[in-house]
């Protein structure tokens, strides 16, 4: 592992061996996780006062708050193995680099299951607006393959798939974060829309200003699992282009 670091860069690593930032890792997605499983659980506590049913957007909002642990897990074990750290501390590169990977995949799931709830959450107030439903199915649809295409390319980021953690195999990589560019890029988008979407229409409901302005301020802290999740993706977001000798540089 060392030996794919240049002599410089070896021995600025030997001279601030003793930098970590795996405190602020673990911290931060402590706090995260923290505020996600607040907000679910106020969410279904909120249905039991109100003797309302658990629905379908309540069932996908557990769905994404499952696999946000699974990220925040990830993100936790990779810090066992050395995230914060410099790269000659590494324990395991290869399994670092997998779970990198995992940790993108958790990633794009879970966003999308989160947009998914707000989505159904839309339908189910405002399914009978016709145009509304339908741009709902359409922007569905692009958010699913805009997803799809964010886990194909976390996985098959390499030809072979096991040269992104194995430097001694023969093959190709792209450089994930140009190709990511794009998929990446309608991510935030979406997230913007998602949030957006149901505005105009509570505009336009008869009742007080007040009590509009409020709506909106409800349906905009629904977006709060979103930053949890792309914060706890920082590190991967910058990894190491089928480089180990990169892979600890976005979180130390």
């Amino acid at each position: 592992m060392p030996s794919l670091l240049s002599s410089t860069e070896i021995e600025y690593e030997l001279a601030h061996i003793h930098d970590n930032r795996a405190p602020n890792v673990v911290i931060s997605a402590a706090i995260c996780i923290s505020l996600a499983i607040t907000a679910v659980l106020l969410r279904l506590l909120a249905r039991r006062l109100s003797k309302a049913r658990i629905l379908a957007d309540d069932y996908m909002i557990l769905f994404a708050l499952i696999i946000c642990m699974g990220q925040v897990a990830a993100c936790l074990y990779s810090v066992h193995l050395g995230a914060g750290k410099h790269v000659i501390l590494l324990k395991d590169p290869a399994a670092y680099a997998k779970t990198i990977i995992a940790m993108e995949v958790l990633y794009c799931i879970g966003t999308a299951a989160f947009k998914y709830s707000a989505l159904l959450l839309f339908h189910r107030i405002f399914g009978s607006v016709p145009r509304f439903t339908a741009f709902l199915w359409c922007f569905a649809f692009v958010i699913l393959a805009n997803n799809i295409a964010e886990v194909f390319l976390s996985i098959f980021q390499c030809t072979p798939v096991h040269k992104a953690w194995d430097l001694n195999v023969e093959g190709s990589c792209v450089n994930i974060l140009l190709a990511a560019c794009i998929p990446g890029s309608l991510n935030v988008i979406s997230d913007v829309v998602t949030f957006l979407l149901p505005i105009p229409l509570i505009w336009n409901l008869h009742m007080e200003r007040n009590r509009k302005i409020q709506l909106v301020g409800i349906f905009l802290l629904s977006g709060l699992y979103v930053p949890h999740q792309r914060s706890l993706s920082l590190q991967s977001s910058q990894r190491h282009h089928a480089d180990p000798a990169n892979l600890t540089k976005a979180s130390a």
